[in-house]
């Protein structure tokens, strides 16, 4: 089994505890949602995916409704719907995706819920944007955690280093443009890339 650039000797966890994004704190990932909008400004975007999306505070607050569609599970696309709000969101399985071609994907503290990223990743290469923004915590920023693992947070599976997070990507034909700790207090690492051809 792959450790996924991870530490062989690291402890993930699987299965992880199923979370309600609807009660989350809206303060995580704000830096990284800010700094997604930067980049479609600065390369004249007109369309970002936002990948894991669930309750949509930060896609709201710097996107307007016409520049996103938020895409997340099913029953949190289903609890959207039913909220009316002008914002276009849809399940991973949507047909209609196909049809969406992205200048930027966004997919903010997402891929350590996630079994396996190999696939979530080839999900993201798929959509065929031309940026892609992804961020997660960084393990040995994370106040209390442990290096060696399982996350203290029982909603991840695995939590990367700021050295293996870039050499997972990097292995995965993710071209890195930009990694910073872009949150300190909230131990948020932030990439900025491209997919390789």
């Amino acid at each position: 089994m792959t450790t996924f650039a991870i530490d062989p000797a690291y402890v993930a966890r699987w299965p992880v505890r199923q979370h309600d994004p609807f009660d989350s704190d809206e303060a995580y990932q704000d830096a990284v949602y800010a700094r997604a909008k930067a980049l479609l400004t600065a390369v004249d975007g007109s369309l970002l995916v936002d990948w894991g999306c669930g309750s949509a505070v930060k896609l709201r607050k710097y996107f307007a409704p016409a520049e996103v569609v938020g895409v997340d599970l099913p029953h949190i696309v289903q609890r959207h719907a039913r909220r009316s709000t002008g914002y276009t969101f849809a399940d991973p399985g949507a047909a209609w995706l196909d049809d969406v071609v992205p200048d930027v994907v966004l997919s903010a503290d997402v891929i350590e819920h996630v079994e396996n990223p190999v696939p979530f990743l080839a999900d993201l290469r798929a959509l065929g944007g031309e940026w892609l923004v992804l961020s997660t915590p960084a393990r040995e920023h994370i106040a209390g955690g442990s290096l060696t693992g399982p996350p203290r947070n029982r909603c991840h599976a695995r939590e990367w280093t700021m050295a293996e997070f870039a050499e997972f990507l990097t292995g995965a034909g993710v071209e890195i443009h930009e990694h910073t700790l872009i949150d300190p207090e909230r131990a948020t690492q932030c990439v900025v890339g491209r997919f390789s051809p």
